[in-house]
């Protein structure tokens, strides 16, 4: 199921009320996507990353809640920008 996580996010978030009619589509290629995957991959993952991953001082917690204050904000410009490209590219 985790592979389908972004397939709804995409769904619900970014398509708003198109979503049936995307549904179809986008339920496919995740499928497709996981198949093929699986057939190069077979069972093992696709990146190995070795190792523990901490926060060793305040200063990379620090960082960390910057970045993730910085993408909010670029991922509401971006759906602040598909819907004004929508606007334009379909008001004709």
């Amino acid at each position: 199921m985790s592979q389908f996580s972004p397939h709804f996010f995409v769904l619900e978030v970014i398509l708003h009320k198109e979503y049936l009619t995307y549904f179809t589509p986008v339920t496919v290629s995740a499928i497709a996507s996981v198949a093929i995957t699986h057939i190069f991959n077979g069972d093992q993952p696709f990146i190995n990353i070795h190792g523990v991953f901490t926060i060793s001082n305040n200063v990379e917690l620090l960082w960390m809640i910057l970045l993730g204050v910085v993408m909010g904000l670029l991922a509401v410009v971006y759906i602040r920008s598909v819907k004004t490209t929508k606007k334009i590219l379909f008001t004709y």
